[in-house]
């Protein structure tokens, strides 16, 4: 494959994805008349781009399929389909089809699926009435001959769900109307329907345009000329049904995109050679910056265009999660199962590469999770339980990594399950029950599996050991806690591949470390001696433990026991499970403590994750490297050792 069929597979795939975001807007608002409507429109739009852009390159099975698809969304548009749960599978199959048809442009999609939607086609109803013959006598007759079906159904269904209809006049000077009246426009969208806009030339002021919106919503008329009063414009009633009840904003409009394809090492090209431009400039002005100088001004706008460079690299993890949840919704409809999914950390924004690696063994685990970890409503029945399972998924950035998590409220890893497993391939010989925390390692071993026969979606633990590899391949780790007959949750922990962050610069014998300011509350200086004499120190009401860095990383000190010592006073939150006796609060100390400094950090490749205790590492000011310390977890272990101790 050539690197314009590479640029083409992944423009289509983009808006692909595009496609599948829409659609779960349209899931999120099935019960909102006027959101559903404009998620339709955005889906719409989306595939019709789809076919355009496919055609355009070549791809005719792509664009053959976008355009039954455009066929399907424009009978719902038009109200000649009606909106269900069974149409909305069919439009996130068909999506993912698309998504089939992109990755391999050649291939000829499923005569199966091009037979359900034209079953669907053909079953057009007509089924919904027209509005009231009030409603139209309402209109004047220049706006209700310029409708076309899709206002028109528009209108028929905003009505019928209570809304007014409103006439908007305005007048824009023709110098800079688009801007008024885009505000204008997007204001409306916000709380109503705009169901369409007409343009006309003011023949009183012939240096302007006057609009005429036709407008829905819920409101009273005094309600809407208020909130209007701002704009100069013109509003009218025109019908009321009797509802005027206000409608949750709910807006699903999204801004155009406006992008280039660049190849992930060219930019890391970029970024590395800013960093080293950063960093000579800072090394070159030395200490010579003050607050307001024009070097600070300097200063401050290398970390700037740094901290742009590497938000170049990150997109939005969203896509990832909705992936997931449409192979754990497919999942569970193979099964017959009953599961509702949730969200978390959508807007999360996370390194393009790490996007496309952790897509494919977090699918795994959600798969998991429904296949294997759900119970089947009767059972769930039987255990007291919501016949409907619950996952959930969650995506966030604490302490210097990415973590995406998801949880199950499943029947969880029994050890007697997982020790008979064991027994039946021979990893163990004695009828014994295996702890916990053995269990839990142990599902990871390759080929091992704890189903009675082999599923035909995914078993738990199969494939365990792949989503291990490609994680730790990512310089990441994976983490389980389960309880039996109540759940588990899969971690999936990954380093940053760049971040611009600001950090403490600390050194235990000949060796710097970084520990990220956000975990730093502040700086106390204490006295070598009463360092040596305690285990905590006094931080306000609190009594906070001490710990030496030296300690925590098993390395020497040339830490002195006379005169003072610089204390970093820390806040860890500690991972699910660890019991610390700490509570959040830790006093830590280091031979010396340099100071604060901005740096651009990296991840430590494919093995980092085998790293104990360290998430990265950094050029310094001066050309020297440290490393980025994981401190809630060094402590964590420290203080296991000292309870086995």
């Amino acid at each position: 494959m050539d690197e314009k069929q590479r640029l083409i597979i992944a423009e289509l795939g983009e808006r692909v994805e595009q496609i599948f975001a829409a659609l779960e807007t349209l899931r999120d608002n099935l019960g909102d008349g006027r959101a559903r409507r404009e998620a339709i429109d955005l889906t719409f739009r989306q595939v019709h781009s789809l076919k355009a852009a496919a055609a355009i390159s070549g791809c005719d099975n792509v664009a053959s399929l976008a355009h039954q698809v455009e066929g399907l969304l424009r009978s719902l548009r038009v109200g000649h389909l009606e909106f269900d749960p069974e149409t909305l599978t069919l439009l996130e199959d068909t999506a993912a089809a698309l998504g089939t048809s992109v990755a391999n442009p050649y291939a000829t999609p499923s005569p199966e699926l091009s037979e359900r939607l034209q079953q669907f086609v053909d079953l057009e109803t007509h089924s919904l009435q027209p509005p009231s013959p009030s409603a139209y006598d309402s209109l004047p007759e220049e706006l209700l001959n310029s409708l076309n079906s899709e206002e028109k159904h528009r209108l028929l269904e905003s009505i019928a769900e209570g809304a007014s209809l409103y006439l908007v006049e305005a007048s824009f000077s023709s110098a800079d109307f688009d801007q008024h009246f885009q505000r204008l426009r997007e204001h409306l969208a916000e709380s109503g329907d705009v169901i369409s806009t007409s343009p006309t030339i003011d023949e009183q002021q012939a240096d302007s345009i006057k609009f005429k919106v036709l407008y829905t919503r819920a409101a009273v008329l005094d309600q809407v000329t208020q909130e209007l009063a701002s704009s100069p414009v013109l509003v009218t009633a025109l019908f009321d049904p009797g509802g005027n009840s206000a409608l949750a904003d709910s807006s699903t409009k999204q801004p155009a995109l406006r992008t280039i394809p660049i190849r992930l090492d060219d930019l890391d090209r970029v970024i590395s050679r800013t960093h080293k431009l950063f960093r000579d400039t800072t090394k070159f002005l030395g200490h010579a910056t003050s607050a307001g100088s024009p070097i600070e001004g300097l200063y401050a706008g290398l970390v700037e265009l740094a901290a742009d460079l590497v938000h170049l690299r990150m997109v939005p993890i969203d896509r990832v999660l909705y992936r997931a949840v449409r192979s754990g919704r497919n999942a569970a409809r193979a099964s017959g199962k009953e599961v509702d999914f949730s969200l978390r950390g959508q807007d999360l924004l996370l390194d393009k590469s790490l996007c496309e690696t952790i897509a494919d063994p977090l699918i795994h685990l959600v798969r998991n999770a429904v296949d294997h970890g759900i119970e089947n409503p009767e059972e769930r029945l039987w255990r007291g339980k919501n016949k409907k399972g619950q996952v959930h998924i969650e995506a966030s950035a604490l302490q210097g990594q990415t973590r995406i998590t998801v949880t199950d409220d499943g029947r969880g890893i029994d050890p007697e399950v997982v020790s008979a497993a064991a027994r039946k391939l021979q990893i163990i010989d004695r009828e014994i029950v295996l702890p916990l925390a053995q269990s839990l390692r142990l599902i990871f071993r390759p080929s091992f599996s704890t189903a009675a026969e082999g599923g035909a979606i995914s078993g738990r633990g199969v494939g365990l050991d792949v989503v291990e590899t490609a994680v730790e391949e990512a310089g990441g780790d994976v983490r389980v806690s389960s309880m039996p007959a109540v759940g588990s949750s899969f971690e999936i922990r990954l380093p940053v591949t760049f971040a611009l962050l600001e950090v403490w610069v600390v050194t235990v014998g000949d060796q710097r470390y970084l520990i990220d300011s956000a975990q730093v509350q502040d700086k106390v200086t204490v006295s070598a001696e009463v360092v040596a004499a305690k285990e905590t120190f006094p931080v306000g009401p609190e009594a906070l433990p001490l710990l030496h860095l030296a300690n925590l990383l098993e390395q020497r000190s040339s830490l002195t026991t006379s005169g003072e010592v610089d204390v970093l006073v820390c806040r860890v939150i500690k991972d699910q499970g660890d019991d610390d006796g700490y509570g959040n609060g830790v006093g830590i100390m280091a031979d010396s403590v340099a100071g604060t400094e901005k740096v651009l950090l990296r991840n430590l490749g494919s093995r980092g994750g085998r790293w104990f205790g360290v998430t990265g590492a950094a050029e310094l000011r001066d050309g020297g490297v440290a490393l980025m310390l994981d401190l809630a977890r060094l402590v964590a272990q420290h203080n296991k050792e000292i309870i086995r101790g």
